[in-house]
């Protein structure tokens, strides 16, 4: 049987992932601004500032789908 305690822990969870995936898609606009910049100024490779937002956003990716995996593994 859930708690209160528990329903309040769920939904601090679900902020969280949902903040996580805003993050996300800013930086995942930011890439694309990064992209247009490079190709603008001629630019045949991808940038550093690029593969490093990339990576980033990746890891936030996979930050939010262990904390989805993880809600059945937690005790609320």
């Amino acid at each position: 049987m859930k708690t209160n305690d528990d329903s309040r822990a769920e939904e601090a969870l679900t902020d969280i992932v949902v903040e996580l995936q805003k993050i996300a898609d800013r930086l995942d606009e930011l890439v694309l601004d990064a992209v247009r910049t490079a190709v603008s100024q001629g630019s045949t490779k991808r940038s550093e500032a690029d593969k490093k937002l990339t990576k980033c956003r990746s890891q936030i990716l996979r930050v939010i789908r262990l904390l989805n995996d993880a809600d059945d593994d937690l005790p609320f």
